[in-house]
């Protein structure tokens, strides 16, 4: 999804670089200046005289800077001004098509410069601002809805209840239930499902991973501080974020904000079903239709955190659910509610090949990976050969390392400890040194008897 919360560009780059492709449009005039001295300004700027369709486009492009410099004098973290600021979003949209389409008249066109190369046309930035007004007043009526529909949780509004749910711990029930780590938990309450994959240090400061994170990051200094009760998702519209000013310097600009596909959606998600020893998936969005089909993950390619293998949840209620990791998170695959277990799978003709627990959103321990072994082995979709990978901490292994599925189900060991020694001690192959041989033994005596005899010293006095 296009990064919708982006906010249409400021008056005065605009009406720069408006000036700079070679139209007449003026600089936009200060917060003092009323509407009518700007409208007295357009009529004084110096349009050109070559055609009507000329002085029309470019007395549109004035009008649209005036209106941009009107629409960011509008306080944005208030709520009681969304529909204003949508009503004028809607206004600059229309005026960059009605340029748009006066430009691309073909007798317009001639004269006006649209067959400048890209790089000398402000055709293309006007294109590009229409989308962007269309875009954010989209998203305006999305956060509108979030703030004023009962059926957002009081806890997401509330800054000190949402500063609370989203910095607790983990949640782990007594049935082997695993929620949202905190570092992912925003992106639940998110109604736009953005990734806020932050890390919480230990004095409860956020490490930022993007511009997201970073936001969040001050907002809850500034409501430990009591310096704003502002919802989170209305503050941040006068954040870089969301306005998009001075991002570029910004070291974390490079981790681009993206919105995730929660439940149903463009990507497929499958639920996988044990069918006589063999997985087969059935579409989310095919479920009651009976299409079920031999699963397989290497559709996902090897684009992912294991090669041709797929993100899978084992939610609360024991159903698999799969997808293309990247495309989709974790959480996408059931919500974000909570799972038994979560991580990585390969499937090769219904089959299971590898396994893990991989998921930075869920974290499962050792024992759900084992308990998800386990169930796959009594439906019998295990390959023969099929191999459970096991994370170690330890620097002296690898990251993962894998161990035979029978092997891990016959140990029924789920200390993470017992693993690492596992596989950081030397091959069991290799064992102790053999004896040396007998020669060998004879040649070592008769060395250390000849070792024993006195030479003589040469060259030196006794």
């Amino acid at each position: 999804m296009a990064r919708i919360w982006l906010d249409v560009y400021q008056a005065k780059p605009f009406g720069l670089m408006a000036k700079k492709k070679g139209m007449a449009t003026p600089i936009p005039q200060s917060s003092a200046v009323n509407m009518a001295a700007r409208a007295a300004a357009v009529v004084g700027a110096k349009l050109p005289q070559v055609s009507a369709a000329a002085d029309e486009a470019a007395t549109i492009l004035n009008r649209i800077v005036s209106e941009l410099d009107a629409y960011h004098m509008v306080d944005k973290d208030d709520g009681r001004r969304i529909d204003v600021r949508i009503q004028m979003l809607n206004g600059i949209e229309k005026l960059a098509r009605d340029y748009l389409r006066i430009v691309n008249n073909p007798e317009a066109a001639k004269i006006h410069g649209i067959n400048k190369g890209a790089g000398e046309s402000i055709d293309p930035f006007v294109r590009a601002l229409a989308k962007k007004a269309a875009n954010k007043a989209e998203y305006l009526k999305k956060l509108k809805l979030f703030l004023t529909s009962p059926d957002t949780k009081q806890k997401h509004l509330n800054p000190q209840q949402l500063r609370h749910f989203v910095v607790q711990t983990q949640q782990k029930t007594d049935g082997g239930n695993f929620g949202l780590v905190p570092g992912v938990r925003m992106e639940k309450v998110d109604f736009l499902h953005r990734n806020f994959e932050f890390a919480l240090n230990d004095d409860g400061t956020v490490n930022a991973h993007n511009l997201l994170d970073l936001a969040f990051s001050e907002w809850i200094e500034e409501v430990s501080k009591g310096t704003t009760d502002t919802p989170f998702f209305l503050w941040m519209e006068k954040h870089p974020v969301c306005t998009g000013i001075g991002v570029d310097d910004n070291p974390l600009s490079g981790n681009k904000e993206h919105s995730t596909q929660y439940g149903k959606g463009p990507v497929e998600i499958n639920i996988l079903v044990p069918n006589h020893g063999c997985l087969e998936a059935l579409a989310l969005d095919d479920v009651g239709d009976g299409k079920a089909k031999t699963f397989d993950t290497h559709q996902f390619g090897a684009h992912s955190k294991l090669p041709y293998a797929g993100a899978y949840v084992w939610s609360k209620e024991e159903v698999i659910y799969c997808g293309p990791h990247g495309k989709l998170h974790h959480s996408s695959l059931n919500q974000g509610s909570k799972v038994r277990c979560a991580g990585m799978i390969q499937v090769e003709a219904g089959k299971v090949k590898i396994v893990n627990a991989d998921s930075g959103h869920y974290k499962p321990s050792l024992q759900a990976l084992y308990n998800f072994v386990k169930d796959l082995d009594f439906h019998s979709v295990l390959a023969h050969d099929a191999a459970v990978q096991i994370f170690c901490s330890n620097r002296l292994a690898p990251k993962w390392n894998s161990v035979n599925a029978q092997r891990f189900l016959e140990k029924r060991i789920v200390d993470p400890a017992y693993w690492e020694r596992i596989f950081t001690a030397p091959p069991a192959s290799i064992g102790p040194p053999p004896p040396p041989p007998a020669w060998h033994a004879a040649s070592s005596a008769a060395a250390a008897a000849a070792a024993a005899v006195p030479r003589p010293m040469i060259g030196r006095k006794p």
